[in-house]
């Protein structure tokens, strides 16, 4: 009995060991986060209150300490990153990324470079919206006369095979034993390059979908009457890089749209469709006397193919829009649009004070207009509207302002 229980006890020590060392080489540790005794709780707890500025000088002077082990630092880095990236600025610190999922020093880009200059880039741990908006990264990589090659999940290659094509970088499964000089992270590249997060805007639509996909999405357009693409997104707590989470309890409203705004949009315009883009197992709920202007998108038979068929599909039609939770296959959809047709693309921020980092405005748009439910403006890195809500109840006012501001800055263009 006792040699059990000495057994079971190393082998809960193991287990333990092995979930701390796993945690470790997690740059979206919210248990890093939000824990009390964390050497950096002061400055999560600015971050998680979006008083970015403070928080980057609290996430500075405690890293000038060099408060914490080399993980605790490595976030403090990401986090502060952030900090500067909501205010329009590039940061070395995105360059920790590297340090917290393992790559080995030897492997890291450094400023004595080989030729060829080699570099295996992984994409791990990000969400598909990240993806989508740091791939730009990769095309600075290679005007600094690299030679990468993107690791990224099997099933999302083929959604961004055209824009890998467009800057003649390929891509192979992440986890492929690939012989380079260096490695490294697509978030890290930020750092390693000091990319200003202006370099992300997209300077011309690079993805294209197959004839397929788009002659789905195409069956879409029935009319020359406005036609809508929603996507709320799911009710669930996300995890963001260096660890905070979205919303920050699961009690409070995170960036997911309620149904009833457009509802209310469709009986106050009738004439327009909507297609709902929801995730599968999560429409929106719609009332019979409107259902039917209502659409699903169609299926997809690879990974985002008919949410890029649809973006392209807006680009080369008049009266079409798109309303957006913060969500990978919104800024996937996003990132498909012309940059004009950015334009006709609003993200609603249901909860003001819940939101990611990069629906933030920077320091200096003079597209800020203020409501007395909120306010609206451009995003950091990209062309598109941001309508931030005050409270979640304001949802289907802001909605309408955004619907309204899209529809007659579409009719002035188009006049």
């Amino acid at each position: 009995m006792l040699i059990y229980a000495i057994a079971l006890l190393f082998t809960t020590i193991f287990h333990n060991h092995a979930a701390d060392i796993a945690q470790q080489t997690n740059p979206m540790n919210s248990d890093w986060f939000n824990d009390e005794n964390n050497p950096y709780k002061e400055a999560n707890d600015l971050l998680r209150k979006k008083d970015w500025h403070n928080a980057e000088a609290t996430y500075e002077l405690a890293l000038m300490r060099q408060k914490g082990s080399p993980y605790d630092q490595a976030m403090a880095n990401i986090n502060k990153a952030s900090c500067r990236m909501t205010r329009g600025k590039s940061s070395t610190g995105w360059a920790a990324f590297d340090t917290i999922i393992g790559i080995p020093q030897e492997k890291r880009i450094h400023k004595w470079r080989q030729q060829p200059d080699t570099v295996l880039v992984h994409s791990s741990y990000i969400g598909f919206g990240d993806i989508v908006h740091f791939l730009a990264g990769l095309k600075v990589l290679k005007e600094k006369g690299y030679k990468p090659t993107l690791a990224t999940r099997d099933f999302f290659m083929p959604c961004i095979q055209s824009a890998l094509d467009s800057y003649g970088i390929p891509q192979v499964k992440e986890g492929t034993a690939v012989p380079t000089h260096y490695e490294t992270h697509l978030v890290s590249l930020l750092g390693h390059l000091e990319i200003m997060p202006s370099k992300l805007y997209p300077e011309q639509c690079i993805y294209t979908a197959d004839d397929q996909a788009l002659a789905k999405c195409s069956q879409l357009v029935v009319d020359s009457n406005p036609l809508l693409f929603v996507f709320p997104a799911e009710k669930k707590q996300a995890r963001l890089m260096g660890g905070a989470l979205l919303p920050h309890s699961a009690d409070a409203h995170g960036r997911e749209l309620d149904s009833e705004p457009f509802n209310a949009l469709l009986k106050d315009h009738p004439h327009i469709r909507l297609v709902d883009c929801s995730p599968k197992g999560s429409s929106l709920v719609i009332d019979s006397t409107v259902q039917e202007r209502v659409m699903p998108l169609p299926k997809e038979a690879t990974a985002f193919d008919t949410t890029i068929a649809a973006a392209i599909i807006m680009n080369r039609t008049r009266n079409t829009f798109a309303i957006a939770a913060d969500s990978g296959p919104a800024n996937i959809f996003s990132r498909a649009l012309d940059p004009k047709v950015q334009r006709n693309m609003a993200f609603i921020i249901p909860n003001g004070k819940e939101y990611d980092m990069r629906m933030e405005r920077g320091d200096y748009d003079s597209t800020t207009r203020y409501y007395a439910i909120g306010d609206s403006y451009t995003q950091l890195i990209s062309h598109c509207r941001v309508y931030r809500c005050k409270k979640p109840k304001y949802q289907s006012d802001m909605i309408k302002i955004a619907f309204n501001e899209m529809t007659k800055e579409s009719s002035e263009h188009n006049a």
